[in-house]
């Protein structure tokens, strides 16, 4: 079975202007941020249903964390069954404002389009993050 391996970086904010809340509950941002490297290392491989394990206590793996909603996102938008097992092994600090469950999802973005083939650009998968 193949895994695929990525690397899901940590990001400073250089700058912050909190534009509004959305009709979603999140707030519209606008930001320059700068990525660091310190990272999370995410595995994904083929598996039975979807299933996000952690390696950190205080993080649940279910459908509340943001790499099960990339993956659920990525897979209704493309067709696709998300029978995918993801691993987070969690360097990056919680609730520290270092972007880790965000740079996680799009790492399992990334992570799926591969696996699934996709050939989404980087663009396509901004564009879908953005949800």
């Amino acid at each position: 079975m193949t895994t695929f391996y990525e690397g899901a970086f940590a990001k400073v904010n250089l700058t912050l202007d909190v534009l509004g809340k959305r009709s979603d509950g999140y707030h519209e941002v606008r930001m320059v941020m700068q990525s660091v490297g310190l990272s999370d290392a995410v595995e994904i491989e083929e598996g039975e249903g979807l299933v996000v394990e952690t390696d950190h206590s205080g993080l649940a793996g279910g459908p509340d964390n943001l790499a099960w909603k990339a993956a659920e996102l990525l897979a209704c938008c493309c067709g696709k069954i998300p029978n995918v097992h993801i691993r987070l092994n969690k360097k990056i600090f919680l609730a520290a404002g270092l972007a880790g469950g965000s740079s996680d999802a799009a790492a399992v973005m990334r992570g799926l389009s591969r696996l699934w083939q996709l050939d989404l650009t980087a663009p396509e998968l901004e564009k879908l993050a953005a949800e």
